[in-house]
């Protein structure tokens, strides 16, 4: 080409890209529009290719085609310019980072993040568009490639046109002219992102952000006047002290020009520089201390001045407002500059920064390229706009139409019929879907009609329907017309009526989402806190916000609000909001009752109304009584105040607390007792808004001494809310000592002890509601401390409130959690709990006011034996029996202090000869607290009363008696005097009960939950449903769940569940769902004779039989039960829906508990009224048919007499109360000891060592003292071979490892990964234990991970060097756990801050800069020493890394190889900046010598070898990445050696230098010379002046490789690559490059045919 032609075609292009740029300087308008309403959305909304999008593709093309013809201009340049910087320039524009840029930034945009709705064009959201399987987008890295680095340098250099580096005028200015358009590009995607977004390019291309400050430094030199620079001489001249928060603050000029001055500087932006700016996401959050949202104060604010110079760029520009509102003190100044062009009207910027709570002070439009504005800030006014309404504006679409609006009317009216509601319903939610899929992308195709060709287009999205259970159903439909193969996925979510929060009780998401975009379909939004619950599902599940969207025919201001402002991004789709709700949480007006769908409890009862009996022996409780009959309590609620709510009472007594008490402080014995996780999550879900503070606390003697300090506080702090404590019996018992020196009440000094009666006993442990702990308590209990018991649920729920409302006195509340405070049943329960009590308000006034009295009495009215207890689980059940027991009388005692002796001595009969007075006791020698009471009571009051008797109850008799009726009446005929001349009879039982077995770990856990359902919110019917959990009975603890339907004609029965009514504690159906019980566990001794027993399991009805143990055979023999098996898994997956395995085992138990009532269509219909037509898209009418005919019958087995004696099946024992703590009490603390100890361990070795594992062979069982806590089996191998590969004098080093095999039984597939367990440095830990005090020799016992019934025992040293990780890297979490630990008031503050939100870029900081371990921030915080057992559990252990295997074992036999390069780094920064770091792994293998033993296991791995040996391999390594590929070789030359036909190999390897880093290069070499390797590209890149990468390589191997993985030939070759991710966009680009130039594929088709490459594992990646 002659020069004239290179000019004329350069001229040209230049004038072409000017053309195409300049539009780029127009930045669009604010996200919030000059009118900042709520969008109508009259326009179109379809989905079109921007504008921006089309120049930005030619921009690209055309930046590539110059930057071509620039590298062509050198062979035409006289040769004067090609020397010195010329040929520099010419290095570093070579081909492939010539383009690398561009690439880089039209992938950006490709992938940029989907916005809100604005009128200007917005970039396509990454994460919206389908993913490939296998596709990890997650792994792209920053690009540090040398090429980029080198091109940003020269860009930051270049600062004029003459200073081009020796390139020409003409060719400076373009170069100039493109790198102004790939600022303005960055500038544009900035300002159309939201800062999330930004902050993730910003962290996946930091260069990005270098590029454009270089273009925004090259913009503002042609400005008449730059703000910053005008910022800076304004502030230079202020008075100090000053404190200015920069925020987008760019270099940093302020901070670098003010710092020195004495300013202080505060600056943040994207991208931390490591000296001025603090990164942060300034819209969000910044890393300072302010006010609250609503305060009036600017309490903690230390900033005098915000500056925003030319920064308020992402979409939601407005939290940076209202964070430079939150940070500065009142009356602080902020100063925003922006350019001129941004403004359609200033007017509208500046009335939305003041809504947020600011005064404009002054406006200067004097420079024509920008427009400064300064404004003061002011006190938000209590009618402010809502942030969220502030920050959300266009996200809202309210579908304005006038045949909404008439139905919409038609659904309000109450006597509309159901059939209209369901019609009306779907109307509006057919228009909804129609406006919500307006901008949906679509795909075309091409299509002939019968008369003309034709191109059409087909939804490209794959759409969900999420509706939420039950309303939802009724938008389904309608939705489904739309899309009609959209899968639907239900959630399961009801309002507790108390707290108006949502509870999940459904939901069956797939384990990745199998769709693009979700529609959330909920027709009302009152609270918002239901949607808010689901869209926190479907974000959890793996979707974006931007990708869900929002559908409801009805909703809240209120809840909309609530919606928006946890979601500002979410697309919103409604037909109308009311501006109110009720008290109880209602819309109003509302819509009629009709729209609700009928009660699927009416449905189950309606079938039959008769009470038939079943042939299971269960009888269908059908009382058609008007509703559950309330209790006296809360007489002084009104009926808008109570409601029933199904919330366990623990839960609901927990809500009370926490609303009423300024802190609560959880005893450790509590949490176990199942109580605290209520109120620490409503702290911390609801940010603390009128909810305590939660003080975690150990339980030791003493411990009412913090309580005490913080009551006398209270007093002198001016606190108007009580202070809760939560503890069990024997926690209160170490409290009574500092119980008297607690002063008198006050409204702000009243401690409140709520004490659930739940106790463990004897050597199973086992759960007992024993009162014995007390005795000490009832004795000498401080008249400034009332105690109230409480026994049923409703009580609970009631005395919970009372004892906030009582003023005269401190409250101990104790009440049964044994029981009825964790069972899950209808309850009477009022909105309101008195936070600040009335002044005078006593325990006789509130309980009077109450309905309820300090005792109570139950019996004959002319008793001559009274029996006085104090209220809990035995007063209900002697209660129980009251009336079969002839001229026997019951007093239970709810308040025993204050004492009432009057009222006492008036509920007595004066019948009663003997009052008989039982007291919980731990030995008969006990004092017994209630008898003197009684006995003080009676003996001054009444001159001539009854004599009385003292009756003592030891633990063990309790838990002897409080099984059943007939054990209790016979407890009670042997201490009361009373002539039985007819034996009593024991009444049956009126209620059901059936009995759920099941393993925590079970995906059939859910089973008594769902089923339970069915019965618990129906008046007609009383339903409860208690867990109780046996964690030491079986590895990972099983669960019974117990639940008992009676019918409410029959009254409320309020005795505890685990206590039966009838003769002996029979049950009348048992659902086993963990089939492994049978074998060892007894579960048919409680079963009624002749009743159902479900089993569902996998097994057949012969393993079933096999798998029974002989005494559980024995007992089937006696009971004859019904057996009935299904095989839930199987069904579910004859659906294709495997996650409907739990609505398979409901659906079996339903047609079991229908008993003769049960139809096919029966249950259909109820499961229809339950799940709706539709479940994952599996019609409920094929899963009710699948459960039935899945459900079959099991003859009992024959059984046969054996002399052999029987081993006992083991018994359920209820020794833990929640299933999510049996791993911490199944699991015995670890605990140290002395040598003496470890004696022990030693002589005795059968009684305390780990038990060995079964192995598939059993050849080579798996040694017990391996890593136990580890599961993959481990294998000792020893180490022959540690050689270095690179030289000794090289900075990395580099080096090869052998481990011999023999006798281990370790076998791996090519491509597998070896997990080593490596060491900690022995020197370090021996400082570490000195340092922390501690003995290096001294015992430690660590459970092993998962099986109660196995530990290991070590010194402190072997645990430090070999197991825990202190060396390792502490997560936020471990800052967490020891600021609990931390003395040091500033320590403690310190650790919580770094483990806060606001405390990230401390964090970050640490763990990145500093990288820190566990050892130095225990250094740090001196203050925080946890006792080492303690300290063990927090930080964890060691865990394997994984390093590719380097061998065949086809070639090397009993043999593994690794290849190895050492981490480490000089710290950074921090007190030990320039120590070494190590990893810790690497160390330890660096220093292996011959001879010495490693533990290792095996990990599968992505690198397998293709089935066929014929198929081509490419192998891309780099550095250390060539491992898999050197067992990749020898396995195919094995093959070759056998004379087996292989396919051809490339080998494409890449490392710095060849000298020092050509690894295993001889046996390369070799592999090259024997035909092994085809072709090897070999790229070095710091040999050459010109880098080269393997992409280079790849790039001149394209036809090769072209023909490889292309269609052409169909040669099916596979492509590997192993080593760092930086490459892969680039050997992703040579790829597709080859497929479209040599295959003929068009760029889209090409990037697919990778995708599908993946999906064939032909396109395999391993990088890190």
């Amino acid at each position: 080409m002659a020069w004239k032609q290179v000019g004329f075609h350069l001229a040209l292009l230049y004038l072409y890209t000017r053309k195409l740029i300049a539009p780029m300087f127009e930045v669009s308008g604010w996200n919030t529009p000059s009118a900042p309403v709520v969008s109508t959305n009259t326009g179109s909304r379809k989905r079109k290719r921007s504008a921006i999008a089309q120049e930005d593709q030619k921009v690209q093309a055309a930046t590539v085609n110059l930057e071509k013809l620039m590298l062509g201009i050198d062979s035409y340049l006289p040769k004067k310019q090609k020397s010195g910087k010329q040929d520099a320039a010419s290095e570093k524009t070579a081909p492939g980072s010539a383009t690398r840029n561009s690439k880089t930034f039209e992938k950006k945009k490709r992938e940029g993040t989907r916005q809100p709705k604005t009128d200007s064009p917005r970039p396509v959201d990454r994460d919206s568009r389908p993913r490939a399987k296998g596709k990890d987008r997650s792994k792209r890295t920053k690009d540090r490639t040398p090429e980029r680095q080198e091109r940003r340098a020269e860009a930051s250099t270049a600062s004029a046109p003459s200073q081009s580096n020796g390139l020409t005028e003409l060719q400076s200015n373009m170069r100039n002219s493109l790198e102004g358009a790939r600022f303005r590009y960055i500038n544009e995607l900035l300002y159309k992102s939201a800062s999330e977004d930004a902050v993730r390019l910003a962290n996946e291309d930091p260069s990005m952000i270098d590029d454009y400050h270089i273009g925004f430094r090259h913009q503002v030199k042609s400005w008449p006047a730059n703000p910053v620079d005008q910022y800076i001489s304004e502030l230079s001249r202020l008075p100090l002290p000053l404190v200015v928060a920069d925020l987008g603050c760019g270099d940093a000029a302020v901070a670098r020009e003010l710092v020195p001055k004495g300013v202080c500087v505060l600056s943040f932006d994207l991208k931390s520089d490591g000296k001025y700016i603090v990164e942060a996401d300034i819209c969000q959050r910044l890393p300072l201390p302010g006010s609250a949202d609503s305060s009036e104060s600017d309490t903690g604010a230390i900033v005098d001045i915000v500056i925003c110079a030319l920064s308020l760029m992402s979409t939601n520009w407005l939290g940076c407002i209202r964070e430079a509102w939150r940070v500065l003190k009142r009356g602080g100044q902020l100063k925003i500059a922006e350019v001129t062009s941004r403004f359609k009207e200033a007017s509208d910027f500046v009335e939305l920064v003041t809504l947020v709570g600011f005064k404009l002070k002054s406006k200067d439009e004097s420079n024509t390229h920008f427009v400064k504005f300064e404004f003061v800030k002011i006190s938000r006014a209590k009618t402010a706009i809502a942030w969220s309404d502030l920050a959300g504006r266009n996200n809202l679409t309210i579908i304005s139409h006038p045949v909404v609006g008439a139905i919409l009317s038609k659904l309000r009216k109450a006597e509309s019929t159901p059939k209209e509601f369901r019609e009306g319903v779907h109307q509006i939610s057919l228009i909804l879907g129609v406006e919500a899929s307006r901008d949906l992308e679509t795909a075309t195709f091409e299509g002939e009609t019968p008369v003309a060709h034709f191109t059409g287009t087909v939804i490209k999205p794959r759409v969900g329907l999420t509706p939420i259970l039950r309303a939802g159903l009724g938008m389904t439909d309608a939705m489904l017309t739309l899309f009609p193969d959209a899968h639907v996925y239900y959630l399961g979510l009801f309002r507790e009526k108390v707290t108006l929060r949502p509870v999940e009780y459904y939901s069956k998401l797939p384990s990745s989402p199998t769709v693009d975009m979700v529609y959330l379909l909920d027709p009302l939004v009152a609270t918002g806190g239901t949607a808010v619950a689901a869209i926190n599902m479907l974000t959890d599940w793996g979707l974006t916000v931007e990708n869900i969207r929002l559908l409801s025919v009805l909703a809240s201001q209120e809840g909309i609000d609530h919606v928006r402002g946890e979601f500002p991004q979410l697309q919103i789709y409604v037909a109308a909001i009311d501006t109110e709700l009720t008290d109880k949480g209602y819309l109003t007006p509302g819509l009629g009752d009709a729209f609700f769908i009928p009660d699927h409890d009416s449905l189950l009862y309606a079938i039959d109304n008769s009470q038939a009996e079943m042939s299971s022996g269960m009888s269908t409780p059908a009382s058609q009584a008007s509703t559950l009959v309330g209790s006296p309590n809360l007489r002084s609620a009104s009926d808008r105040d109570a409601i029933d709510t199904f919330l366990s009472s623990s839960a609901v007594l927990e809500y009370y607390s926490s609303k009423a008490s300024s802190a609560v402080f959880l005893y450790d014995l509590a949490r176990e007792a199942g109580v605290g996780n209520v109120v620490r999550n409503l702290r911390e879900e609801e940010s603390g808004q009128d909810h305590a503070v939660v003080f975690d606390v150990q339980s030791r003697a003493g411990a009412g001494l913090t309580l005490l300090g913080r009551v006398s506080q209270g007093t002198s702090s001016g606190a108007t809310k009580a202070l809760t404590a939560f503890t069990t019996p024997t926690g209160l018992a170490q409290m009574q000592p500092t119980l008297g020196l607690f002063p008198q009440p006050t409204s702000g000094s009243r401690l409140i002890l709520q004490v659930p009666t739940i106790t463990h006993w004897g050597e199973d442990l086992v759960i007992l509601p024993t009162l014995a702990n007390l005795t000490s308590i009832f004795t000498s209990t401080p008249e400034n401390f009332s105690i109230i018991l409480s026994a049923t649920p409703q009580e609970i729920v009631d005395f919970a409130a009372l004892s906030y409302s009582i003023s005269g006195s401190h409250v101990i509340h104790i009440f049964d959690q044994w029981s009825a405070g964790r069972e899950i049943s209808r309850k009477r329960t009022s909105y309101q709990v008195a936070a600040i009590p009335s002044p005078g308000s006593d325990i006789h006034t509130e309980f009077t006011r109450a309905g309820h009295s300090f005792f109570e009495y139950t019996g004959p009215t002319d008793a001559s034996n009274i029996l006085v207890v104090l209220n809990g689980p035995l007063a209900l059940a002697i209660k129980n029996v009251t009336s079969i027991i002839p001229s026997l009388g019951v007093v239970i005692v709810k308040v025993l202090r204050p004492w009432d002796e009057a009222h006492l001595c008036r509920i007595i009969p004066p019948s009663a000869e003997v009052v008989h007075v039982l007291d919980d006791v731990s030995s008969p020698t006990s004092f017994t607290p209630l008898y003197h009471d009684v006995l003080g009571a009676i003996a001054s009051r009444v001159v001539k009363g009854p004599r009385i008797s003292s009756v003592r109850l030891d633990t063990k008799t309790l838990s002897q008696i409080l099984i059943s009726a007939q054990s209790l009446v016979g407890y009670l005929s042997s201490i009361l005097p009373i002539n039985w001349f007819v034996a009593p009879e024991i009444p049956t039982r009126t209620n059901k009960r059936t009995s759920f077995y099941w393993s925590p770990s079970s995906s059939l856990r859910e089973v008594p939950v769902v089923a339970s359902q069915l019965f618990v919110s129906n008046t007609n019917i009383h339903a409860r449903l208690v867990q109780n959990v046996d964690a030491f009975s079986k590895p990972g603890g099983i669960a019974q769940s117990i639940l008992t339907v009676g019918s409410t004609k029959d009254g409320v029965d309020v005795t505890p569940i685990p206590f039966t009514n009838g003769q002996s504690p029979e049950t009348d159906a048992v659902v086993v769902l963990d089939p492994s019980l049978l074998k060892s566990h007894d579960v048919f001794s409680e079963v009624k004779e002749g009743s159902p027993v479900l089993i569902v399991t996998t097994w057949s009805a012969d393993e079933v039989i096999s798998n029974l143990s002989r005494a559980n055979l024995e007992t089937m023999d006696i009971k004859k039960p019904h057996l009935l098996l299904i095989n839930a898994e199987a069904t579910a997956a004859s659906l294709n829906a495997p996650s409907l395995d739990v609505l398979v085992a409901y659906t079996a138990f339903l047609r079991l508990y229908l008993g003769q009532t049960a139809r096919l269509n029966v249950v259909t219909t109820l499961l229809t009224s339950l799940f709706g037509k539709e479940v994952h898209s599996v019609s409920i009418d094929k899963v009710a048919q699948a459960s039935w005919d899945a459900l079959q019958s099991i003859p009992l087995p024959v059984l046969t007499v054996t002399e052999e004696e029987v081993a006992p099946s083991k018994q359920f024992t209820f020794n833990t109360v929640d299933t999510n703590s049996t791993d911490s009490i199944a699991h015995p603390a670890i605990k140290t000891s002395s040598w003496i100890e470890a004696a022990k361990h030693f002589v005795f070795r059968e009684a305390f060592v780990v038990s060995e594992e079964p192995a598939p062979s059993t050849q080579f069982r798996q040694n017990p003292a391996l890593r136990p806590d580890i599961a993959e089996h481990r294998y000792l191998v020893t180490c022959t071979v540690n050689r270095r590969l690179t030289p000794i004098e090289y900075n990395r080093n580099v080096f090869h490892l052998e481990f011999d095999t023999s006798g281990t039984g370790l076998k791996y597939e090519i491509g597998e990964a070896l997990g080593v367990h490596g060491w900690n440095d022995e020197q370090e830990v021996l400082d570490f234990c000195k340092w922390y005090g501690l003995n290096p020799d001294d015992v430690i016992s660590i459970p092993v991970g998962g099986d109660s019934t196995r530990r290991h025992v070590r010194t402190v040293f072997q645990a430090f060097q070999q197991q825990i990780d202190i060396f390792g890297k502490p997560p936020k979490g471990f800052y967490e756990a020891l600021s609990g630990h931390a003395k040091a008031r500033e320590d403690r503050m310190a650790l919580r801050f770094i483990s806060s939100a606001e405390g990230s870029s401390t964090f970050k900081k640490l763990s990145e800069l500093e990288t820190v371990t566990f050892a130095d921030v225990l250094q740090k915080f001196t203050s925080a020493r946890p006792p080492v057992e303690v300290l063990c559990e927090i930080v964890g252990d060691i865990k394997p890394r994984h390093y590719s295997i380097a061998s065949a074992q086809t070639a090397v036999g009993d043999r593994v190889d690794l290849l190895v390069v050492t981490v480490e780094w000089a710290n950074p920064s921090g007190k030990t900046i320039g120590s070494p770091r190590y990893g810790q792994c690497t160390r330890y293998l660096a220093a292996l010598k011959p001879g010495q033993k490693v533990t290792v296991s095996i990990k599968p791995s992505v690198m397998k070898l293709p089935p066929s040996n014929l198929q081509p391999i490419i192998m891309a390594g780099l550095g250390t990445g060539a491992a898999p590929f050197r067992a990749f070789m020898q396995h195919r030359a094995v093959l070759a050696s056998r004379k087996v036909p292989v396919g051809p190999m490339l080998y494409y390897f890449g490392s710095r230098h060849r000298s020092e880093e050509y690894l295993y290069g001889e046996e390369i070499e070799a592999f090259l010379q024997d035909g092994v390797i085809t072709h090897a590209g070999l790229a070095f890149s710091r040999d050459e002046k010109r880098k080269v990468y393997i992409q280079h390589k790849m790039l001149q191997d394209g036809r090769m490789l072209s023909d490889m993985l292309g269609q052409q030939k169909g040669q099916k070759g596979v492509f590997y690559l192993c080593g760092p991710t930086w490459p892969v966009p680039d050997v992703f680009e040579a790829i597709v490059g080859a497929l479209v130039e040599y295959e003929g594929m068009d760029r889209a088709f090409a990037e697919q045919y990778i995708e599908d490459l993946k999906e064939e594992e032909r396109y395999v990646l391993e990088v890190y």
